[in-house]
């Protein structure tokens, strides 16, 4: 019976390990990141981005090659993986984005915006990239909220379909299925960002060495000049343009001073097709390279399957008005150009103002140093941090973090009036006291003796109170020297 009970308890205890909820610490408060426990608005998905955290495992919905779903090479399928920090990976495939679809959502994913995730008629299993650009009633995703986690119903075929782990068990590398049920269905949390909050934490890590795209291939804001276009929604809404002159298809941008580059993939007559960005009067351009192109359909799947595939990027430009105007034109005749994929390279942003910041904030330090209001060891702090942060860095994020730092040592002291006050008390009477003990107006018993000791108390309190860092320590030695002045 004794048996019979351990054995009992040991199978609950795995039971309920196997349930234990987990989360993730890559997404911060700190960064803009909150997490979601109501139904976003219109309002909301149209100024957010999202993340979906496994509740159970440390792992984001992201994307990869389908293997159980669509098998066509420019399918994409949803797999649990491991957890990163988006902006600081650079990696935007755990990042997705929410549109209005009948009273649910359509799912994008932002490091490929082309197309909505969809299921299928083949069967309530698929939920892919296949051929829809927009929203409709095969994209439709329902976010369900109980006990404290969301699931992901399929909308089209609803009832019992949810989105979940193919075969059943969550890992990193685990392909979606849509048709899941019961204990299969996956159970997630929700965190948002807001689009503008998100852009600037990737501007503010980028540097030469860390250039940080953002996908500039949005189907709004663009205005086209001349004529001998095709948008074709089909295929991840790749354009075409043939033999006319003069073709001109651009958008102005209004984005932080700094170096940018911008990069197209096209493919057909070589060298007809010309990327460009412009600023403050100076323009780069970069002509279509020679990647070849049999026809629209496929030279668009080409470049969905093969991101590098007739990419062409400008040379480097300088933002210093705050205004880029981004495009690609043709100015020969009879030609024909497929092109996808605008992207603008952020390479680092104008940290003039971070330098002037930095250095005005240690300028700030070394005058409080120089005040002499605080004891050495707070002088040595300051001093430390100074060497510590006072840096060349490459980016926004690191300037900002070496400023915040050295700021939250200097507003220790700066602002511990208590402490400033005991040390100023402390010199004062230190002050007087030798005065006293230098006037004929006080006298020792055994002179010799007890200004020795005096001498000897005072030195001891020099010593610690300039290895002070509290009001408390200051004032235990202040009275230390009254107790050995009277003694």
């Amino acid at each position: 019976m004794k048996r019979k009970s351990f054995y009992t308890i040991i199978a609950a205890l795995i039971a309920f390990t196997s349930n234990v909820w987990a989360d993730t610490n890559k997404l911060t408060a700190a960064d803009g990141w909150t997490k979601i426990t109501s139904v976003p608005t219109s309002s909301d998905i149209g100024n957010n981005y999202y993340v979906f955290v496994d509740a159970t495992r440390d792992l984001m919905l992201g994307t990869a090659k389908g293997v159980h779903q669509n098998t066509k090479w420019y399918s994409l399928g949803v797999y649990y993986q491991t957890s990163v920090e988006p902006v600081s990976a650079n990696i935007n495939g755990k990042v997705w984005t929410l549109e209005s679809q009948g009273d649910g959502f359509a799912l994008r994913n932002l490091e490929y915006s082309a197309l909505c995730f969809q299921t299928e008629g083949a069967g309530a299993w698929m939920f892919d990239t296949n051929d829809v650009p927009n929203p409709n009633p095969w994209t439709q995703v329902n976010l369900i909220y109980a006990d404290g986690t969301w699931t992901l119903q399929n909308g089209k075929y609803g009832g019992s379909n949810y989105i979940g782990p193919w075969d059943n068990v969550i890992e990193n590398g685990a392909e979606c299925a849509a048709n899941k049920t019961g204990n299969n269905v996956g159970k997630f949390y929700i965190y948002a960002i807001s689009r503008a909050q998100f852009k600037q934490n990737l501007l503010d890590n980028a540097s030469d060495s860390n250039p940080v795209a953002f996908d500039a291939g949005n189907r709004t804001g663009w205005t086209e000049e001349g004529s001998g276009g095709n948008n074709n929604t089909s295929y991840g809404g790749g354009c075409e343009i043939w033999q006319r002159s003069s073709f001109n298809i651009h958008q102005d941008l209004t984005i932080p001073n700094g170096k940018y580059k911008v990069s197209l993939q096209m493919a057909g007559t070589s060298g007809a097709g010309k990327v460009y960005d412009t600023s403050n009067g100076t323009t780069k351009e970069a002509a279509s390279s020679d990647a070849a192109g049999t026809d629209f359909q496929s030279t668009i799947l080409s470049m969905i399957q093969d991101r590098t595939y007739g990419q062409t990027i400008t040379d480097e430009i300088t933002v210093s008005n705050g205004s880029l105007t981004i495009g690609m034109k043709c100015e020969t005749t009879d030609q024909w150009i497929n092109f996808d994929n605008f992207k603008l390279y952020c390479t680092g942003l104008d940290l003039s103002a971070y330098v002037s910041q930095l250095s005005d904030l240690v300028d700030e330090c070394n005058d409080f140093i120089a005040s002499d209001v605080v004891p050495t060891a707070c002088e040595n702090a300051i001093s430390s941090a100074i060497t510590t942060y006072n840096q060349s860095y490459e980016t926004a994020k690191e300037y900002s973090t070496a400023i915040v730092a050295l700021t939250a040592v200097l507003d220790t002291y700066q602002n511990d009036t208590e402490l400033q006050n005991a040390y100023a008390a402390y010199k004062t009477m230190r002050t007087n006291v030798q005065g006293l003990e230098n006037t004929s107006t006080y006298k020792y018993t055994d002179p010799g003796t007890a200004k020795s000791t005096f001498d000897a108390a005072i030195s001891a309190a020099n010593t610690a109170v300039e290895a002070a860092t509290t009001a408390s320590a200051i004032n235990t030695q202040t009275a230390n020297i009254r107790a050995a002045l009277y003694q």
